[in-house]
């Protein structure tokens, strides 16, 4: 958060919100290309951790880091490349949410309804 989180970015970036930010950088505005850059470096970092903690094939960022991703990715696959190639050989797939900015709440939205259709006694019970 504190590097790559959306408040850090948009301070980086010189913007008041994430719309700002997303036109300064499809006009290639220095600052907001810098702040992505930096910003991808430090989430490549972070994710290198998690990597080797959990072993995983395959990276989905979501969130504000959705609308970002063209700018994101290159600094992201290239810290997780030098950082994970020697030991993994490829660095796990990195790719953008298909949900965008919904995706936590759709997550949380399809967590509720799998508990409901996996035991509704408790449900239909406080209903009534």
């Amino acid at each position: 958060e504190t590097f790559a989180g959306q408040e850090a970015l948009l301070a980086a970036g010189n913007a008041a919100s994430v719309p700002a930010l997303l036109s300064a950088l499809e006009r290639g505005d220095e600052t907001a290309l810098a702040a992505c850059a930096a910003a991808g470096r430090a989430l490549g970092i972070a994710l290198t951790s998690a990597v080797n903690l959990l072993d995983l094939d395959r990276i989905v960022l979501g969130g504000v880091f959705t609308q970002l991703y063209p700018w994101l990715s290159g600094p992201v696959s290239e810290v997780l490349a030098t950082r994970l190639g020697g030991l993994r050989g490829t660095p796990p797939f990195l790719t953008a949410s298909r949900l965008g900015g919904d995706a936590a709440t759709l997550g949380a939205a399809g967590r509720v309804v799998h508990r409901v259709l996996a035991d509704p006694a408790p449900f239909l019970t406080r209903a009534s």
